[in-house]
């Protein structure tokens, strides 16, 4: 299990089995310690140089693995009263460092493909989509003295 500094986002590796016939990864269980509920599952092919967010879910906690190809995904917390409050943290999953990410409700985050391959997110949430639910914000929105060196692989 990995804490991170954004409290409430966690990294927990998981297993991948493979054999003559292709692979297995898992994604959560029913008595996986971090599930929580079922609301919907989705997934988001996401093509090299492009970068999704900022998003925040004011409800909803998500579960993301990504099975194909690495992503970078990057948080922000401005949720007031937070112990990481004004925070920001990143971190790189999918084949080379397969895991669940678990992430509260409340929490900004976006992310991109590693590289010069496209990434597939599975992401699972606790209710199912409401398009009323959720924030965008334009990439400059955050880090603008950063872009777009964090979006670099």
């Amino acid at each position: 299990m990995g804490k991170m500094k954004i409290d409430g986002v966690e990294f927990f590796p998981l297993n991948v089995f493979e054999n003559a016939n292709g692979k297995l990864f898992h994604h959560v269980r029913s008595d996986s310690h971090y599930y929580e509920k079922f609301g919907e599952i989705y997934y988001s092919l996401t093509y090299a140089g492009v970068v999704k967010g900022w998003k925040l879910h004011k409800e909803v906690s998500q579960i993301f693995t990504v099975p194909h190809g690495n992503m970078k995904f990057v948080f922000f917390d401005q949720r007031a009263g937070s112990k990481s409050y004004g925070q920001f943290d990143e971190i790189v999953i999918g084949e080379k460092n397969y895991g669940a990410l678990k992430m509260a409700a409340g929490i900004w985050y976006a992310f991109t493909p590693i590289g010069k391959e496209q990434a597939l997110v599975a992401n699972q949430i606790t209710l199912p989509h409401d398009a009323g639910e959720a924030e965008q914000r334009p990439l400059e929105y955050f880090l603008k003295d950063q872009q777009p060196k964090i979006w670099e692989s």
